[in-house]
């Protein structure tokens, strides 16, 4: 399905409208870190709070789309760890709809005085940038090749609470138009993401926006521990095939969504909705996730976690 924004030509990358790959599920992309026990106060990485807990790392997520009746284009991330901190983050995806197009990224976190100052593949860096006294980035510069292709605005509703991420790229990424994205986030009182906006501008000159709206289970959010949410939210629009950003910010795992096409004069118009499944462990880790969409589009997430 390939979906327009209004006035718009689509942007073939990105999930909400691209024809043949769109990775619209809430448990990928990135580090996920979540107690073994249910129920304990937050566990910081690397430690726990409470005797006996464990402290459970994300290790893989695997992210495949039903294709022909059988699980085939997928996106596969690896994440590892020191002392407590993500360290890198691997990626491989394939995608069968181009032929297959084939896609691979090992990054290498780097870290000074506690802060993530940047990111390296053998092709791209990304560079984190903080204002004076500041403990979370405010900007973040991506360049392929020596070549800077996207920088990367970030604001907060309060500290840790990412309220809007907007990129402007300098070099239009593969299959995409949109010269800007520009997400904002709206939170209720329990910490979710219950409203994702997104405004676009393309190359041609036109604009379009799009909206998304969740709903909760009462199962925690395999990313509501995360120490470094923004790292990931910024590596996830930098790739060629990403996700909602909003997700990395719920604090319970999404039960649905519904998007929807707004107009100029703010009237939303129907795009996708879609229900969301979760299975989860004796010691209530999300395992899998299943996507069953109004386009008859059916993804599943799986994970996997090592406990400490």
């Amino acid at each position: 399905m390939a979906t327009k924004t209004s006035g718009s030509s689509p942007d073939k990358r990105r999930k909400y409208d691209e024809a043949f790959f769109k990775f619209l599920s809430l448990g990928l992309l990135g580090l996920v870190l979540t107690q073994c026990v249910p129920g304990d106060p937050p566990v910081e990485p690397g430690g726990g709070t409470n005797p006996g807990t464990s402290t459970c790392y994300l290790t893989s997520a695997t992210e495949q789309l039903e294709r022909n009746g059988a699980f085939t284009d997928f996106i596969d991330r690896r994440f590892g760890y020191s002392n407590g901190l993500l360290v890198s983050e691997s990626e491989q995806s394939i995608v069968q709809g181009f032929g297959p197009v084939k896609r691979k990224t090992n990054y290498q976190l780097q870290y000074q005085n506690g802060l993530l100052t940047q990111a390296v593949d053998s092709l791209n860096l990304i560079v984190f940038e903080y204002a004076p006294g500041a403990s979370s980035p405010s900007q973040a510069v991506y360049s392929r090749l020596g070549r800077q292709r996207a920088v990367y605005t970030l604001t907060y509703a309060a500290p840790g609470r990412l309220s809007g991420i907007k990129e402007t790229n300098q070099v239009l990424p593969l299959n995409s138009l949109a010269t800007e994205r520009d997400f904002t986030f709206t939170y209720d009182g329990n910490g979710n993401v219950i409203n994702e906006r997104l405004r676009l501008k393309f190359s041609t000159g036109n604009t379009g926006e799009l909206q998304t709206d969740y709903t909760f289970t009462n199962q925690p959010s395999p990313y509501q521990n995360v120490p470094n949410r923004v790292a990931l939210t910024v590596l996830a629009l930098a790739g060629e095939v990403e996700t909602f950003p909003g997700e990395f910010w719920h604090r319970n795992t999404p039960s649905g969504f519904a998007v929807y096409n707004v107009n100029a004069a703010g009237v939303r118009t129907p795009n996708e909705t879609a229900t969301l499944t979760g299975q989860y462990d004796a010691t209530n880790k999300l395992t899998v996730l299943d996507q069953n969409s109004s386009t008859l589009r059916r993804i599943r997430t799986t994970f996997g976690y090592q406990c400490q």
